[in-house]
């Protein structure tokens, strides 16, 4: 028996025979004379199906365009050696609805597959992405005006096809990462400090499985501590901190921050004093993470510092601003 499927339109022809080895042959595309030997004695009806083809989203950037294609299917399904035929029909309206236009616009929109096998037989849309956040698009095709011909045979009835809902999540992409981290040694008066500003992060549309990556400079400082008559200075060479970030499928953000090793130097006031050798100070990395739609974060963390060959505790504070794209 052929198949059917439950989402589609399925109409069969039942016709006197010498009806039906028309319509088969004008099917599968075979000329089979009047009374030929090679016709069935009892050929099948046929069966033909409509079904609508939207393929599913990716994640869309927030100040983007999302493009999806509807394409209307129509499968003709014969239980013969040489099977049936799919193929996609043109010259038929398709319309788009999105449940939240403040997420993806316009609201509704109508398209039509192709003319006349000029050009690919689908309906494109166009959507703007405006804001974090989800919705649904809902595709429908009206085929009840148009007539079907299988061989002589007209096709019957109202012909209709199951709508297609599609799932669309908008999410941020660009973001500005600012990190600034302090560690204290209370035992000999000294603070570290490393912050970088600026350093942006962007993901790409459909790539934001790929994920996204950025390279920050990093510039320490230290604060002047005293023993007896000299003073001492630490002094540490700029280095640099490596972002990479990902967007899960529900729109959450996780960031990377990865530092460097940097060179440090001790250097006394009073020459007799000397100077100690370089050491290097060795931030711990540290993740971050945004829920779906956050605009501006704030975290205080704790992170560690590897230096004068033991682990520090410090903190690390973190801002992350999203970064609107001029279109």
């Amino acid at each position: 028996m052929p198949m059917r499927r439950k989402t589609c339109t399925t109409r069969t022809i039942a016709t006197p025979r010498s009806i039906r080895v028309a319509v088969l042959a004008a099917v599968v595309g075979l000329v089979v004379p009047y009374g030929s030997t090679t016709a069935h004695s009892s050929p099948p009806v046929a069966e033909i199906s409509y079904f609508l083809h939207v393929r599913k989203p990716a994640r869309v950037c927030a100040g983007s365009q999302l493009k999806l294609a509807a394409s209307l299917q129509r499968e003709i399904s014969q239980p013969l050696p040489w099977g049936g035929m799919m193929n996609a029909m043109d010259s038929v309206g398709v319309t788009a609805k999105v449940a939240d236009p403040g997420v993806l616009g316009p609201a509704e929109s109508l398209e039509v597959t192709g003319w006349d096998q000029s050009s690919p037989p689908e309906a494109v849309f166009t959507f703007a992405a405006k804001k974090p956040g989800l919705t649904t698009i809902t595709f429908d095709a009206d085929i009840a005006h148009m007539s079907e011909v299988a061989g002589e045979v007209h096709w019957p009835g109202v012909l209709t096809v199951a709508p297609v809902t599609r799932e669309v999540r908008v999410v941020n992409c660009h973001y500005k990462v600012l990190v600034a981290s302090t560690w204290d040694f209370p035992e000999s008066q000294l603070t570290l400090t490393s912050i970088f500003l600026g350093a942006e992060l962007r993901f790409n549309g459909d790539e934001l499985a790929a994920g996204a990556s950025a390279t920050a400079a990093v510039t320490w400082g230290t604060n002047k501590r005293v023993s007896g008559p000299c003073s001492f200075t630490q002094t540490i060479d700029p280095s640099t901190a490596s972002l990479s970030g990902e967007i899960d499928e529900s729109g959450i953000v996780r960031i990377k921050v990865t530092w460097s090793s940097s060179t440090a130097h001790n250097v006394s006031s009073c020459p007799s004093a000397g100077s100690s050798a370089p050491v290097t100070p060795t931030p711990d990395p540290i993740t971050i993470e945004m829920a779906p739609g956050a605009s501006v974060k704030n975290w205080s963390a704790t992170q560690t510092l590897g230096f004068l060959g033991r682990s520090q505790a410090g903190w690390a504070d973190y801002e992350i601003f999203v970064v609107t794209d001029e279109k």
